[in-house]
């Protein structure tokens, strides 16, 4: 019982090390790990954006991971600069893997706000945790470079479909804080994040359509090959 007990806090303590919770999710009938997204105190919610995809949550969750297409700066998505996998983490109990990774991403924020973040590049801390006993992906993100002066906090949960078989469905939500430097532009650069989160939002979901549209493509005609 000790050892059993033991284990338990063990487990729990590499969880919170990770930023993870025990928690049921979906249909599961037992505790698993679970990514929760806990924006800043005071950080403005930047809204929810839900979108349907016709296919399969395995593959919807695998091609997160590959959305962008390597060498970089990947055509379609020419911001994105390179990807470091930091760490990764099996959680073997749960069927569970959790990855860190860094994104290097172009600074293409207008001169207004470069004034304060003068920079080519800025990085982006993403936390993943794939379920896949329970066929549920969590997806956090937030800039690392120059979050003193605008913090942008986001999350997505990639689910099977609530109603159609073999469909998955991603389900966005951001929150953003804006630091005391910018004074009176305060509520000039808030009003920029806003717009360039629903931007990039959509254009984030529809390139992940796009790709998952192109790979059953590729394997359509693979297999019509004689």
């Amino acid at each position: 019982e000790r050892s059993e007990a033991s284990e338990g806090a063990a487990d729990l303590d590499l969880l919170h090390s990770l930023g993870l919770v025990l928690g049921k999710v979906g249909a599961a009938t037992e505790e698993h790990p679970v990514m929760v997204f806990k924006p800043v105190p005071g950080s403005a919610a930047l809204g929810s954006t839900r979108s349907v995809l016709e296919h399969p949550i395995e593959i919807t969750a695998d091609m997160h991971f590959r959305r962008f297409k390597e060498p970089f700066p990947d055509p379609a998505q020419p911001a994105i600069a390179g990807i470091e996998l930091v760490e990764e983490v099996p959680l073997p109990k749960w069927r569970c893997v959790y990855r860190k990774r860094r994104l290097k991403l172009q600074n293409n924020t207008p001169g207004f706000i470069k004034r304060f973040a003068n920079a080519e590049f800025f990085d982006v801390a993403e936390e993943s945790l794939w379920d896949q006993a329970n066929h549920v992906l969590y997806v956090r993100g937030r800039n690392e470079s120059f979050a003193h002066l605008v913090l942008v906090e986001d999350f997505l949960l990639f689910q099977r479909h609530d109603e159609r078989d073999g469909w998955s469905q991603v389900t966005q939500t951001g929150a953003c804080t804006i630091g005391g430097a910018f004074g009176f532009l305060r509520g000039t650069v808030e009003g920029f994040v806003r717009e360039s989160y629903g931007k990039s939002v959509k254009k984030a979901q529809d390139h992940l359509v796009d790709r998952l549209d192109e790979e059953v493509a590729v394997r359509s005609a693979s297999r019509a090959l004689p």
